[in-house]
C-alpha cells in the first residue's frame, strides 16, 4: 500500500500505513488527505480530513469490522492474523521491526536509529505547530516542554515496570528493554536534543529547510534609558528583517510537488482565462513568453498589528507558477520583509526594498538552484505588486492618499472627473513612456518639484523600475479587489440600500437581525456576518459594516434569500443592487472567456451610473478603481 501524502513510502499493510502517516504527517500543520479505503463491494470511502486524528475517530466508526478483516486478509500469508483493528488506531504509530529470525523487541540497531529520528523529527513539528499555532512565547514553549517530558519519563517508566510484572521477569531477561523505557530513552526524553531555542533552530535549519531571517541596519537613533540620576541617551540600531528570498526559492524548488508544477506548468488548451499566464500578456512578455518556467513573484504588501500601538508593515510574496487553487493558500504565501512603520516613513519603501531588489536582478540574469532533479537555472522576475491602495501607491511611487488630485495608479484622473465618468475610455491611461517622463520631470527640476508631483501624481520613481522586467505604469501594480470590492463599493452599496428600505418600512434592522441570525449559511457558515446594529448602519463611515472581507462576500450573496421576498423585484435600488452582485461574482470568477472583460465593463459604468443616480451620493476612489479592473482581468 502506497502513501499518497509522499508518494515514496509503501508497506505490506495498512496497519502499517496509518502509523507511517500518523508518524510522519500528522503533526503536518497542512495536514488534508481522502480516506480512499474500499470495502469488499468495491466502494470507495471519499471523504476527506483536515486532522490526522479525525481520520483515526472516522476509521474506528465507519470502517472498523471492515479495517479488520482487511487487515487479516493482508496478514494471513505470515500466519499473523492475530491483530486487532484497534491496532490500526495507536495514537503513537511506530514503525515496528519485522524480522523472521528475532522478537520484535530484538530490533537491528539501524532500526531504533530511525525510530529515534523519526521521533525527533515529530517531536520538532510538533514544537513548531504549538508555538507557531497558539502565538506562544519561547518561555511557554520550554514550560511545556519541561511538564510533557517529565509526563512522558513517568508514563514510560511506568509501562515498563507494569511490564516486568507482567511478564514476570528482570529487565535484563527482555534483550533491549532497559534501553527502551530508562530515564535516557528517546521515549522517555522525546525533546532531549531540541529542548531549547537554540537547539531548535539548529535543527530546523538542518532538517526542515529553515531559512534565517536577515537584521539590517538601517541607521542609528537615541532613546531615553534609565530613571533618575542614572537616565542617560542611548545610540541603538534602527533594523528591518529581511527573509532572503533567493534561499526561500532555493527551498521550494528542492520540493518535488513544487518542482513538478514549476515545469509542468497549468496553461490552459482552451481560450479561457484562469490565470495569468493564460493571458496575450504573459505570451508577449519579455521574460515568462521566452521561458515557460521562469519564477513569477507575487508581491504583496499590507500592514499587521504585533501587539505594537505603533503598527508594522509587512511585504509577503508567492510564486505565480503554482497553480492558483494552490497558491491562494497560507502555506504558499512567503514572509518577504517586516518592518515598523515609523521606520518606513523615515527611510522610506526604497531602502527597505533594496536586498529583495538586489537578489531579484540576480535571478533575472539566471540563477543556478539545487533542486530535487539536479542543478537546474531558473529565470524570474516580480510580476505583480499589490496591496491596499496607500500601501501599493507608495511601494510604487505613486501619491498615497485618496484625497490626492491624481489618486489614480492607472490614469490622470482627477477627483472630480471621477464623480462625471465611469468608463476607461474617457481617461487617459499612465503608459512606462509618460510615466518616465513625469519621474524626469521631478528629477530635473527640484525648486518646482512639489509642483510636478501634484500635477502627475507621482512622489518619485520607485526601486522596483529598476529591474529589466518590470515597470509600475505597465499594468504591473494591480488593484487588490478585496479592498476595492469587499472593503469598498459593496459594503457601502450595501449600507445605503438597507437604510433606504428600512425608511420605507419594507423591514427593520431587527428584521434583518433576527433573519441573519436564523439563516442556514451551508457551506458558508465558516464566515457568517456579524448583527448590523443601527450603530453601524447610521455610521459616518461610508463603507464601514462591521463585517470582514469573507464575513462582506456571504452577506452580499446571501442578503437576496433572506430579504429578497420583502422587496418588489422592480424596484430600482433592488436592481441595481443585483447587478452589483453579477459584478462581483465576475470579478471573483475563477474562470472566464475572453469576452467577460469587455461586458463586465459595461456593467460596472451602468451600475456606477445608476449609483449616483439613486443615491446622489459621491463616487469613492475605490470605485473609480474598478473601471480599470475589466482590462487588467484580461491582461492578468
Amino acid at each position: 500500500m502506497q502513501c499518497h501524502l509522499c508518494e515514496d513510502f509503501s508497506v505490506p499493510t495498512r496497519q502499517l500505513l496509518n502509523r507511517h502517516i500518523g508518524r510522519v504527517h500528522g503533526n503536518s500543520h497542512n495536514f488534508h488527505m481522502t480516506c480512499g479505503f474500499e470495502n469488499s463491494s468495491g466502494t470507495r470511502c471519499e471523504t476527506t480530513f483536515n486532522s490526522f486524528h479525525t481520520y483515526k475517530r472516522h476509521l474506528r466508526k465507519k470502517h472498523r469490522g471492515e479495517v479488520s478483516e482487511c487487515e487479516q486478509e493482508e496478514q494471513r500469508p505470515t500466519g499473523s492474523s492475530a491483530n486487532s483493528a484497534k491496532d490500526l488506531y495507536n495514537d503513537s504509530p511506530e514503525e515496528p521491526c519485522h524480522s523472521p529470525e528475532s522478537a520484535p523487541l530484538d530490533c537491528p540497531p539501524q532500526s531504533l536509529a530511525n525510530n529515534k529520528s523519526n521521533l525527533e523529527r515529530e517531536a520538532a513539528l510538533w514544537i513548531l505547530k504549538l508555538k507557531e499555532g497558539k502565538r506562544l512565547t519561547q518561555s511557554a514553549v520550554d514550560e511545556i516542554l519541561s511538564d510533557v517530558t517529565e509526563l512522558c519519563t513517568n508514563v514510560v517508566c511506568q509501562l515498563g515496570d507494569d511490564l516486568r510484572a507482567i511478564l514476570n521477569v528482570n529487565s535484563d531477561d527482555i534483550p533491549g528493554l532497559n534501553a527502551l523505557v530508562n530515564e535516557t530513552s528517546p521515549y522517555t526524553s522525546p525533546f532531549a536534543n531540541i529542548k531549547t531555542q537554540y537547539l531548535q533552530l539548529s535543527y530546523y535549519r538542518k532538517y526542515l529547510n529553515f531559512v534565517d531571517p536577515i537584521q539590517i541596519t538601517l541607521g542609528t537613533s537615541y532613546i531615553w534609558t534609565g530613571e533618575g540620576q542614572s537616565r542617560r541617551l542611548t545610540e541603538v540600531d534602527q533594523k528591518f528583517t529581511y527573509v532572503p528570498i533567493l534561499e526561500v526559492l532555493k527551498n521550494m524548488l528542492n520540493c518535488p510537488a513544487v518542482y513538478e508544477e514549476i515545469m509542468r506548468g497549468h496553461q490552459r488548451s482552451d481560450e479561457l482565462l484562469e490565470d495569468f499566464c493564460d493571458s496575450p500578456k504573459f505570451k508577449c512578455h519579455p521574460l515568462f513568453g521566452s521561458h515557460h518556467n521562469a519564477l513569477q513573484i507575487f508581491l504583496y504588501f499590507d500592514e499587521c498589528e504585533l501587539c505594537n500601538p505603533l503598527g508594522s508593515f509587512r511585504k509577503k510574496h508567492k510564486i505565480g507558477n503554482i497553480h492558483p487553487m494552490y497558491r491562494s493558500t497560507l502555506e504558499a504565501i512567503q514572509l518577504l520583509c517586516l518592518v515598523e512603520a515609523p521606520l518606513l516613513e523615515v527611510y522610506g519603501h526604497d531602502k527597505i526594498l533594496e536586498p529583495a531588489i538586489k537578489d531579484i536582478k540576480q535571478l533575472e540574469k539566471g540563477c543556478t538552484f539545487s533542486t530535487c532533479e539536479g542543478l537546474v537555472k531558473f529565470y524570474g522576475t516580480i510580476a505583480t505588486v499589490s496591496g491596499d491602495n496607500p500601501g501599493s501607491s507608495a511601494v510604487a511611487g505613486f501619491k498615497e492618499s485618496s484625497a490626492a488630485y491624481r489618486l489614480c495608479r492607472q490614469c490622470l484622473t482627477t477627483k472630480p472627473e471621477i464623480q462625471l465618468k465611469f468608463h476607461e475610455k474617457y481617461f487617459d491611461l499612465r503608459t512606462p513612456l509618460s510615466h518616465q517622463h513625469h519621474c524626469q520631470l521631478l528629477k530635473d527640476n527640484p525648486t518646482i518639484r512639489d509642483h510636478y508631483s501634484k500635477t502627475f501624481g507621482v512622489n518619485r520613481e520607485s526601486i522596483l523600475n529598476s529591474l529589466m522586467y518590470f515597470d509600475v505604469a505597465d499594468e504591473c501594480v494591480v488593484p487588490d479587489v478585496m479592498h476595492d470590492v469587499l472593503e469598498g463599493y459593496l459594503p457601502y452599496t450595501t449600507k445605503l440600500m438597507l437604510n433606504y428600505f428600512i425608511s420605507t418600512r419594507l423591514f427593520s434592522n431587527d428584521d434583518i437581525n433576527s433573519l441573519m441570525s436564523n439563516f442556514d449559511y451551508g457551506f458558508e457558515a465558516i464566515s457568517i456576518p456579524s448583527p448590523l446594529t443601527s450603530t453601524i448602519l447610521q455610521s459616518a463611515d461610508k463603507t464601514r459594516l462591521g463585517q470582514t472581507a469573507s464575513q462582506m462576500w456571504t452577506l452580499g450573496r446571501m442578503l437576496p434569500v433572506m430579504i429578497g421576498h420583502f422587496i418588489p423585484q422592480d424596484d430600482e435600488h433592488w436592481v441595481h443592487y443585483i447587478q452589483l452582485l453579477d459584478i462581483v461574482d465576475l470579478i471573483f470568477a475563477p474562470t472566464v472567456n475572453p469576452e467577460t472583460p469587455g461586458y463586465l465593463e459595461v456593467l460596472i459604468e451602468e451600475n456606477l451610473e445608476q449609483f449616483v443616480t439613486l443615491y446622489r451620493e459621491s463616487v469613492l476612489p475605490k470605485m473609480h478603481f474598478l473601471i480599470h479592473v475589466p482590462r487588467l482581468l484580461a491582461s492578468w
